[in-house]
């Protein structure tokens, strides 16, 4: 799904280690432990979610990463360096559900020390007061991100993926 795609991408794109200068200036790959945090509503997500990235966790190169895939129920009083926050719902359903509860959006929102991704439909969570606000907000402060340059960056990743074989 696109959802797990942009998960997988982003996760390891915060994984990604900096260069630097080792003894007589050798370059060297550094990773800091890094805790990253995939929150969603619901169970079956979280699920197929922790499936997809459990494969990732048991690669040689995640081994310093403290990956967690929980509902919001399971992330209440844990933090994490980034959050991934998923406000995917598929279906014909046009509500919001468990996300309409502000103290659950308040759990999720508040759960990163430094960043927090939240992936969903911005014309949805619109439909919410509370939503709007912060799609606004984000809108705003030019922290919103599109799904148009979502696919376009998917579109470049994939072509330096297949450059790099």
């Amino acid at each position: 799904s696109m959802l797990s795609a942009f998960v997988e991408e982003h996760v390891a794109a915060v994984h990604e280690g900096e260069e630097s200068a080792g003894e007589e200036g050798e370059i060297r790959k550094e990773r800091a432990n890094t805790s990253i945090g995939v929150i969603t509503p619901y169970a079956h997500q979280r699920r197929l979610l922790a499936d997809r990235l459990g494969a990732l966790q048991r690669q040689e190169s995640w081994s310093r990463v403290d990956l967690k895939v929980a509902t919001v129920d399971g992330f209440q009083g844990g933090e994490k360096d980034v959050i991934i926050f998923s406000c995917v719902r598929s279906g014909d359903c046009q509500g919001i559900g468990f996300l309409a509860d502000v103290r659950r959006m308040n759990v999720a929102l508040t759960r990163a020390r430094h960043a927090c991704w939240i992936v969903g439909n911005a014309g949805t969570l619109e439909r919410n007061p509370h939503w709007n606000s912060l799609v606004q907000h984000c809108k705003r402060t030019g922290a919103f991100v599109s799904k148009e340059r979502v696919r376009a960056m998917f579109r470049a990743a994939k072509r330096t993926n297949k450059g790099r074989r």
